[in-house]
């Protein structure tokens, strides 16, 4: 695989990837089942895409975009 920041740099893959979380185990195609992270292990995140959308600040980010508070912190009122 081609590291999107590098792409002369090619990061090995493991045949398998283990979601830290929930302790899972995912075959390829990880972009099925993992984020793209240039800087996480393989280059993809350590959690995987259902883990990482029951996150708190997942769940409270979405919760405010769906009730129409789409703010950032450096976003003006």
């Amino acid at each position: 695989m081609v590291d999107a920041l590098h792409p002369s740099v090619v990061k090995p893959q493991p045949p398998t990837l283990r979601c830290d979380r929930c302790r899972d185990v995912f075959g390829q195609p990880f972009s099925d089942f993992f984020y793209r992270d240039a800087n996480g292990p393989f280059g993809w995140r350590r959690w995987c895409k259902a883990c990482y959308s029951e996150a708190p600040s997942i769940k409270r980010r979405n919760a405010e975009r769906a009730a129409g508070r789409v703010g950032g912190a450096g976003e003006a009122a």
